[in-house]
């Protein structure tokens, strides 16, 4: 199989997923193929069923990857694997539209939703911080007709870059 993480991106990310309590290391292979299972999702971004099979059972790539997410995973990722240029920081926001089935997640599950209302339908709103080159450093969901000022603060504020 072709990797699409580059191979000095792989040993900073594995590096990384070694050293967080609860991933199974050992089979290198195994979390390698559920990382670029992942990268395949974000970059298509098809839906996890049409997931192609070489990446293995979608359901169970499902099932890790929200773990993964309520365990805050992503984050610590995100922010040990950065390079970014800080000479200038930018608030960058967009609206996403969202199914209508979506606004039927269970209340009680304790998932966090950020569903909004608007004349098009149900949306949420990403708020993004990101560096010169326009990568993203941070991150907040919202409901879609709250405006970016809003997350600002939150954004800016105690911004850290891996250990440094």
């Amino acid at each position: 199989m072709k990797h699409c993480i580059q191979e000095t991106k792989w040993k900073q990310i594995f590096k990384f997923l070694k050293s967080i309590k609860g991933i199974h290391s050992k089979d290198e292979d195994r979390l390698r193929k559920f990382m670029e299972a992942i990268w395949y999702i974000v970059r298509s971004g098809c839906q996890w069923r049409l997931l192609p099979e070489i990446y293995g059972n979608y359901r169970s790539v499902h099932k890790r990857f929200k773990k993964w997410c309520e365990k805050g995973i992503w984050e610590k990722l995100l922010k040990y694997t950065q390079d970014p240029d800080l000479e200038v920081q930018m608030i960058d926001g967009t609206i996403v539209r969202a199914h209508a089935c979506a606004a039927g997640y269970k209340k009680d599950s304790g998932a966090q939703e950020a569903l909004g209302r608007s004349k098009g339908g149900f949306t949420t709103k990403i708020h993004a911080l990101v560096d010169a080159l326009g990568n993203p450093l941070k991150f907040t969901l919202t409901a879609g007709q709250r405006n970016d000022i809003t997350q600002a603060e939150a954004l800016c504020l105690k911004f850290t870059c891996g250990g440094r």
